[in-house]
């Protein structure tokens, strides 16, 4: 545009110099200086020219700027909108997840009142053992010192029952002798009744506690057992600390308890699992400690070799699973299923 502006200026003095030159009679000293002064005028315009381009091209960057802006403007909206969808899709799973953890909570209570009941039937059947003891024992003394008593009237061996019974005939108004006869009138006669007498079912003793020696961090294998290497106690040897299985070696009624601590809120999912299926779920506490604890506690029946074991199941970037007496895995058996007899 300025050039062809030049052009124009240039053509117009060379057609008055052109046209003062072939009428160079006609034209005179004023008609120079009006030409002179048309050009000083035109030279002023090209300026202002100049000075309105200068001016168009700052207007035009501001436009450029001012769009690119508006995208930049336009993508932040659109990233917005992105996290708004994902903080709704979190607060869905946090309500779901404060679902779970009021769940877990009254099994746990559930958990902890079966506890309690079998602490005191446990409490309450080692005072009825402990009775039956001192009765038996009491109760053996009185038997021998009433045998020895026939023995020594009647001579050894030719003592009968019918000699017994007679000594306790004669003795009805001691509480002692009449003790002694019952117990002996409950003797079996032959070893055929002593065949059908049951035997009470022994429990075997199976238990275990386990922590981790060192804190866990870059848990990167999702669904691999997490071992439990340091084991405090294996009743049984129902635990491997190696592949951190435990397996069951009766059937039974058992308690699984485990405990897993982090280092901040954003810890990792750890679930229990039998044979593959999930039993109880550890939840992050959702507080700004730099350190959380969750539990996982159930009571389930377990049949001879069935295998147990805890597994990450979800993970943040900064988890890790706090080592020593914070984290800890056990299992313990209840009771056993069915009864044996002899």
């Amino acid at each position: 545009m300025l050039r062809l502006l030049s052009s124009l200026i240039v053509i117009s003095i060379c057609y008055y110099y052109t046209t003062a030159e072939t009428e160079s009679n006609i034209l005179n000293v004023a008609t120079k200086d009006e030409l002179l002064k048309i050009m000083m005028e035109m030279s002023k315009e090209m300026k202002q020219i100049r000075v309105q381009h200068d001016e168009f091209l700052q207007v035009k960057k501001e436009l450029i700027w001012t769009q690119t802006e508006l995208k930049i403007i336009k993508d932040e909206q659109l990233k917005t909108k992105h996290v708004m969808g994902e903080l709704i899709i979190v607060k869905q799973d946090l309500v779901k997840a404060n679902e779970k953890l009021h769940i877990l909570e009254k099994e746990q209570e559930v958990a902890k009142d079966i506890q309690t009941q079998l602490l005191i039937t446990q409490k309450e059947q080692t005072v009825i053992l402990h009775s039956l003891e001192v009765r038996n024992t009491t109760s053996m003394k009185k038997t021998r010192k009433v045998i020895k008593s026939v023995k020594h009237k009647n001579g050894f061996p030719n003592v009968s029952r019918d000699k017994i019974d007679q000594e306790y005939s004669d003795n009805t108004h001691s509480n002692e002798t009449v003790q002694a006869k019952a117990i002996i009138s409950e003797i079996p006669t032959s070893k055929r009744n002593h065949r059908g007498v049951k035997r009470s079912p022994v429990v075997p003793k199976v238990a275990f506690t386990a922590t981790i020696s060192n804190t866990l961090s870059g848990l990167n294998n999702l669904g691999q057992p997490l071992v439990f290497d340091d084991v405090h106690l294996n009743i049984g040897d129902g635990y491997n600390k190696q592949s951190g299985l435990f397996r069951a070696p009766v059937s039974g009624l058992y308690l699984i308890l485990m405990t897993i601590s982090t280092d901040y809120s954003t810890g990792p999912d750890v679930v229990v699992v039998r044979n593959g299926s999930r039993l109880c779920a550890t939840i992050p506490s959702m507080n700004d400690h730099s350190y959380a604890g969750s539990p996982c506690n159930v009571i389930v029946q377990l049949m001879q070799g069935d295998e147990v074991w805890a597994k990450v199941y979800s993970r943040f970037a900064t988890d890790r699973i706090r080592d020593g007496m914070c984290s800890t895995f056990s299992v313990a058996l209840l009771s056993m299923d069915g009864s044996t007899s002899s």
